[in-house]
């Protein structure tokens, strides 16, 4: 019996994702300071509801589709990537000569598609001995699969400086190693135009006008390979910079700021549209660390002393300890084994869909038992969330947030007049609009990260569609799934205060490469 049997509260079955209402609050008598204030912040109140009620018409018709419905949660898929052996056998077609092992010419059905997923497939099995022995395959590749290619590929070049960087070959590869050596420092002349002779000279980044012609899993797997593997603040900020290559909405969106410069409400507005955003990654940082992934001693706790200070004190601690138990145990426990395919076991070999799928169907049903023994009040989360894969309560979310962001607000405004700066209540009202942005990332953007990229795609509406291409949500599809896969990586979905605390790490190359595998966003 699953869950959606044991509580409906709308249309949509709690192992899918729901075309439910959310419950809206009506806000009444809300008065701010002074009259001036009082103009400008009147009516961010009621965009923001205005906001509320468009976006449950807007967004969540096409987010509801972010997940498995129950009468498809368990129908076959196709799998992320072939199998080793059909990609072995497609690659000997291709480029193999039966029997001999010697090089021929490659077919023309082997397109630059197909060439670049080999060898991410070759890299695949270095990084991850698990997925099969890389031994014989990397002979094949680079005695016949690398030398065939015109032009040189980037994507062949890393293999080979990842190769290089593991010691991978040594005994019996070693007579690899200098041809290896070799072909990597003719790959980069070719590629670059640089006239490197040693590879002490050429274990560096490749130039920004040679990545801006490759492929997103390429681009993603160079940046991976020179990520510090260090949390601290000036590492990680020099990498991201280093990595950043501007883009035409890069300019249009300078050019936009450029021109509200020109003007006072302007100059607030962008002001405060940045303390916004920083406040917002603050708030989110401590929410997510300190009450989503909160010790069970440490909820224990706080529910003895809230418990002096009667109802309120009480309702305080149940609000806090549902959100741990649903983001910490529901959210994470739903995909511990599967990043894109909710309650589904880890892949193994020789796993038939069958078996995979009756030990998907057992995972939801014990998580089920586990949310029903919590309660009612679990239950009704876990069906307005989603497993806590989104938000259920946006507004009241946002009217807890608002209060708190609103004095520091106003409280910086003071600060700044003191020092002789005079921000106008464009500052507040756009500080406070920014500062609730997790929310919305929260509630629309955060399930697509748990889907595959065509099926997100197709599935969103043009707005979203658009968001979801952005270099945005590429970087926070990467610090996501590093957070799903070290816990103690408190990584935002607003990034600052993550990597201003030493709390960030880009992904690895391992990361990067299981992303590619689920298909889905990095």
């Amino acid at each position: 019996m699953n869950l959606d049997c044991a509580y409906r509260k709308g249309p949509a079955p709690l192992s899918g994702f729901g075309d439910e209402e959310s419950g809206v609050l009506k806000l009444k008598g809300i008065s701010f300071l002074g009259a001036r204030w009082k103009r400008c912040l009147r009516p961010l109140v009621v965009w923001s509801l205005i906001f509320q009620l468009l976006s449950s018409s807007l967004f969540v018709p096409f987010a509801a589709q972010a997940g498995p419905q129950c009468d498809s949660l368990f129908a076959p898929s196709a799998p992320a990537v072939p199998e080793a052996a059909q990609a072995q056998a497609l690659f000997d077609e291709l480029f193999f000569s039966r029997g001999r092992g010697r090089g021929r010419e490659p077919e023309a059905g082997a397109t630059r598609v197909q060439l670049e997923n080999r060898s991410i497939e070759i890299l695949t099995q270095l990084i991850s001995p698990r997925k099969g022995d890389p031994s014989p395959q990397f002979r094949q590749w680079f005695e016949s699969g690398i030398n065939l290619r015109r032009p040189a590929e980037l994507i062949d070049a890393l293999v080979l400086l990842q190769t290089l960087r593991m010691d991978f070959l040594r005994g019996e590869f070693a007579d690899l190693r200098a041809p290896a050596e070799e072909k990597y420092l003719e790959l980069r002349r070719l590629l670059t135009g640089e006239d490197v002779r040693v590879m002490s000279q050429a274990i560096q980044r490749f130039p920004r006008a040679v990545l801006r012609s490759q492929s997103r899993e390429v681009q993603a797997i160079h940046d991976a390979m020179f990520a510090p593997n260090s949390p601290q603040l000036l590492g990680q900020a020099w990498h991201q910079l280093r990595s950043y290559r501007p883009g035409l909405g890069d300019l249009v969106g300078g050019t936009l700021l450029l021109a509200g410069l020109f003007h006072k409400s302007g100059q607030d507005a962008i002001a405060g549209a940045l303390h916004g955003y920083v406040l917002c990654s603050f708030v989110e940082h401590a929410i997510h660390r300190y009450v989503g992934h909160a010790r069970r001693e440490v909820v224990e706790q706080l529910q003895a002393l809230a418990s002096r200070f009667g109802a309120l004190g009480r309702m305080v601690a149940e609000d806090f300890r549902g959100i741990a138990f649903l983001h910490g145990t529901v959210h994470h426990g739903s995909y511990a084994a599967h990043y894109v395919e909710r309650f589904a076991p880890r892949e193994e070999a020789g796993q038939s869909l069958e078996q995979r799928r009756e030990q998907t169907q057992l995972r939801h049903q014990r998580m089920d038992q586990l949310i029903r023994s919590r309660g009612e009040s679990d239950v009704e989360s876990a069906f307005r969330t989603q497993y806590g894969v989104s938000v259920g309560w946006a507004l009241r979310n946002a009217l807890f947030v608002m209060p708190f962001t609103t004095v520091l607000s106003l409280f910086s405004v003071q600060a700044a007049r003191m020092a002789g700066v005079d921000l106008g209540p464009e500052f507040v009202a756009t500080s406070v609009a920014t500062s609730l942005m997790f929310i919305p990332v929260s509630k629309f953007i955060h399930p697509y990260l748990h889907m595959p990229r065509e099926q997100a795609l197709a599935s969103a509406s043009p707005l979203m569609r658009w968001i979801l291409q952005t270099r945005y949500v590429s970087f926070i599809a990467r610090a996501h799934y590093g957070h799903h896969r070290e816990v103690e990586l408190n990584q935002n979905l607003v990034p600052l205060a993550d990597l201003a605390l030493g709390g960030y790490r880009d992904a690895n190359v391992r990361q990067v490469l299981e992303l590619i595998r689920y298909r889905t966003f990095f």
